[in-house]
């Protein structure tokens, strides 16, 4: 959600069914521009078109639907608008959050009896440590997510435009007396 809302994901960019960058400007059949002013945080002059009055230059995203009426009609849609209006829309937003992770792995050698025979210790181990080393299957691509379930129960029904989850990697070394 937050990396579509800012242009950071794939679905964000590619060309339009005029085979222009969804990014480009809307352009109507007259020349004329849109474009976001970011002074006034709004798009000048228009955010959408009638997929009939866009030049064959233009950019912006093509939605097709049908109206009150049931009749079909598209519009070219200014991408920063659609993107924007579409980050409220929640219900776009649900996604399956099954996923299978190996989220620690430890490999720990115990030196033996007869290494520790002449030191003043009992036991003595070494561990190599790795955390959230792989994530296995994800059914959202790009997303982990064990890393946006964010509330007290471990399991948010949002992401809440957390930082990607990390891996870590250590050692230890325990010794007994």
């Amino acid at each position: 959600m937050f990396g579509a809302y800012s242009g950071l994901v794939d679905e964000t960019v590619g060309n339009n069914a005029l085979g222009n960058s969804v990014r480009d400007p809307l352009v109507d059949s007259n020349g004329n521009t849109t474009y976001y002013d970011p002074v006034e945080d709004e798009m000048v002059p228009y955010a959408s078109l009638p997929a009939g009055q866009v030049s064959s230059n233009s950019g912006g995203v093509l939605l097709e639907g049908v109206d009150a009426n049931g009749n079909p009609v598209s519009y070219y849609v200014e991408s920063v608008t659609y993107w924007g209006n579409l980050f409220y829309n929640k219900e776009e937003w649900l996604e399956d959050a099954s996923y299978v992770k190996l989220r620690e792995l430890e490999l720990t050698y115990n030196l033996s009896a007869n290494t520790l025979e002449r030191l003043p210790i009992n036991r003595a181990s070494v561990s190599l440590v790795a955390m959230n080393p792989l994530l296995i299957y994800s059914s959202v691509d790009g997303v982990d997510p064990s890393a946006i379930q964010n509330n007290a129960t471990g399991f948010g029904f949002w992401e809440g435009g957390t930082l990607p989850g990390t891996r870590s990697f250590g050692f230890n070394i325990n010794v007994g007396f």
